[in-house]
Parts: C-alpha cells; sequence; structure tokens
C-alpha cells in the first residue's frame, strides 16, 4: 500500500521520467483502491504485474478483518484491471497448515519470472514463460499458472 501510494503521488506530480516495472505479489490492498492506484501509475508510463492466490491464508485472514476483498487474495476470479497483468499462482503450491502467502518467493519458477520482468520487461506472461497459460474472460484477460507444474509437496 505503501509503494502503490507513493507511485501515485509521484504520477501525479507529471515526472519527467517514467515509472517502469511494479511488481505487486500477494499485495494485501483493497481490491477496487488497487485498481484506482494502477490506474494512475499506468498513466506515468508503469507496467504492473499482480501475482495473486486464492490459497493464501494471510490475505484471507485480511480479507475478513478488514470486510473488503484483497488484491492479492480471490475467492472465484483474480483481480482483472486494464493494464495490468495478474497471474493466479494458485498452483505454485499450497499447504493445509501454512499461510501459503510467500509463494512468490518459494517458487523457482516465480523468481526466475520476476527476473525477467526486471531485467527484460518481457510481456505478456505466457510469452515470458511456457508454464502461464493465457485465460480470456468476459471480465477481462488474466495468466495462470499451469496446475501440472504444482511442485511436489
Amino acid at each position: 500500500m505503501v509503494l502503490l501510494d507513493a507511485l501515485d503521488r509521484i504520477a501525479a506530480a507529471k515526472p519527467a521520467y517514467a515509472i517502469g516495472e511494479i511488481i505487486s505479489a500477494a499485495p494485501d490492498v483493497d481490491r477496487d483502491l488497487f485498481g484506482r492506484l494502477t490506474r494512475s501509475i499506468r498513466v506515468a508510463g508503469g507496467r504492473v504485474t499482480l501475482y495473486a492466490s486464492r490459497s493464501d491464508w494471510a490475505l484471507r485472514v485480511s480479507e475478513w478483518l478488514w470486510g473488503e476483498a484483497r488484491a492479492g487474495y480471490f475467492r472465484g476470479m483474480p483481480l482483472i484491471a486494464p493494464g495490468v497483468d495478474t497471474i493466479d499462482i494458485t498452483a505454485a503450491g499450497t499447504s493445509l497448515f501454512a499461510l501459503n502467502h510467500d509463494l512468490y518467493t518459494s517458487s523457482p519458477m516465480l523468481v526466475s519470472d520476476m527476473k525477467r520482468i526486471i531485467h527484460l520487461g518481457a510481456r505478456p506472461p505466457d510469452k515470458r514463460t511456457s508454464e502461464f497459460e493465457r485465460l480470456e474472460t468476459k471480465e477481462g484477460v488474466y495468466w495462470r499458472m499451469r496446475p501440472s507444474q504444482t511442485p511436489a509437496q
């Protein structure tokens, strides 16, 4: 939230430079607020990738506490916002007795994906790595980590 708010303020100041890559992994941010903030960041040139999971217990509890859906957690459909590459990383692993809030750091494939984003700016996600599949819905497009790539537990 702090980063998104700071980037929103920078974007509002209309800097002479462009905001680069923003990777938001399991953000504990209200979904609507995330959509509004990323809209202004994208206007300033920022490219946004959102990693979200339906098995993130920490964000599930946060949703219950705040009474609002979180950008990094979803039940049915992940957050789909214009210009945001949303990736469902649920298949990266789920453990009944874990919070599953660190999937993006515990998966070598996801760490490699983040490196490709930062170093190459490669887009869209399914062109960056074959482990992601593109899904088109009436709400828009998002990507999903292929279930067959689930690591053994």
